[in-house]
């Protein structure tokens, strides 16, 4: 069911620097304190929720699929990770402003004419 007003029900998916644990278990990185800021300065709380088996179950190959999936049913507020936004993942649910982009180039080599 839904949290509490002051509560954000958070799933983490770690990710290089973005998302990690620390040694004492807390998500830590770019992505997850900027997210517990963001909460602190709104007097919010996040509630770290576990990513559920039938979003894992319905997406076996993405965590980032299932969790949006996840969010998309009302089990979770809140994805907290590095995404990129899918057609099918926009289908289930909003993004926030993206806070930073990711450089993808593809090289080939040239091919000389014969």
């Amino acid at each position: 069911g839904q949290a509490s007003e002051d509560v954000v029900r958070a799933v983490y998916i770690p990710y290089q620097h973005e998302v990690f644990e620390d040694e004492s278990g807390n998500f830590r990185g770019i992505i997850a304190d900027m997210y517990a800021d963001i909460a602190a300065d709104l007097g919010l709380t996040l509630k770290e929720t576990p990513l559920a088996n039938t979003s894992r179950e319905l997406y076996p190959k993405s965590l980032w699929t299932a969790c949006v999936h996840q969010v998309s049913v009302d089990a979770a507020d809140l994805c907290v990770s590095t995404f990129w936004e899918t057609s099918e993942r926009r289908l289930m649910a909003d993004f926030v402003t993206p806070v930073f982009q990711e450089g993808i180039r593809l090289h080939s080599p040239v091919l000389e004419e014969t």
